[in-house]
This record gives C-alpha cells, structure tokens and sequence, in this order.
C-alpha cells in the first residue's frame, strides 16, 4: 500500500521530534519569566511534552502560551488523569504552588512533583529534569 503525502509528513514530523513513548508528558505551573523560559526549553528539547499550565488568574483562563493551554488549579488532577503526565513542575515564587492535598493526591497517583527553586537557571532545570527521567541529551 503506497503512503500518502500526509502520512508521509506525519512520519517525518514524529522523526524529528523523537519516539512519542520517549517524551514525558508534563505540566508546568506558574505564568511567570521562568516558568515561560523553562516551558519555551521543554519544547525545543523535543524530550517533554508540556500539556497544560496552571494558573489561578481568571483573565488569563482557557488562552494560550507557546500553544499550550492554561487551566485552573482545581482541574489539575483531571488533566493529569487525561494526560497521563509523568510529573507536575513548579517553580518557586513562579505564580500557584501545589497545595499539600493535591500533592498527596499526586504521589498517590504515582505522578512526581517537581519543585524548583528561584536560584536555578532555566538550563539547570533542564538538566534537572533530563536526570529525573534519565533522559539523554
């Protein structure tokens, strides 16, 4: 059966960015300069999939950053459910923070919460995260 044109350039994209079951969905929370820098890294790396944000600001709900949707903190355990994410990353100081209850809720999921702090640079939490998923470079 000959591929067609569309299959074809599906192929070529899924090549590029490296094998699906490679990639680590996560989400990212916080709207904030390192939250926006780490997740615009996470994209480029072509090893993580960022599949939602959350923020509590309701001006910025349901609009979009680099193509990824904000949600409110009260979804996010529905989307990691949705998602199958790997891991929730926040950043200190970075806007919401995952609260205990959800945390617990997380680890009972078996879902990791990766908590940065301010000091780190955006490539430090690369590196970070490439270690906790033993990813290559």
């Amino acid at each position: 059966m000959p591929v067609t044109d569309q299959e074809s350039a599906l192929f070529a994209k899924w090549f590029r960015r490296g094998r699906s079951d490679e990639r680590r969905r996560l989400i990212l929370t916080g709207t904030g300069p390192a939250s926006y820098s780490l997740l615009r890294e996470l994209q480029e790396s072509g090893r993580f999939d960022v599949v939602a944000l959350i923020n509590e600001e309701p001006w910025q709900h349901k609009t979009r950053i680099l193509n990824v949707l904000l949600h409110y903190p009260s979804e996010l355990l529905a989307l990691c459910a949705k998602h199958q994410v790997a891991a929730v990353v926040s950043i200190e100081g970075e806007g919401w923070q995952v609260d205990s209850n959800s945390a617990d809720a997380l680890q009972a999921d078996g879902i990791k919460l990766i908590r940065f702090s301010e000091q780190e640079t955006t490539q430090q939490r690369l590196a970070l995260l490439r270690d906790q998923f033993q990813l290559s470079q």
